[in-house]
């Protein structure tokens, strides 16, 4: 079994998480986590269908 490191931008993917209106004690808005679902995703979609990644 192989091994991956996956890397992101914090904010990234917003736009795939649920909306979420909060903010923090500056006023800033509360950014979701995407790692969690990258990291369900990445797990539903290797055990399905066999993938093949190709670095380019």
């Amino acid at each position: 079994m192989g091994s991956a490191v996956v890397s992101m931008a914090e904010g990234a993917g917003q736009d795939l998480l649920q909306k979420n209106n909060a903010t923090n004690a500056s006023g800033n808005t509360i950014l979701g986590n995407i790692g969690v679902y990258i990291q369900q995703e990445v797990s539903h979609n290797l055990f399905i269908v066999p993938k093949i990644i190709q670095m380019v």
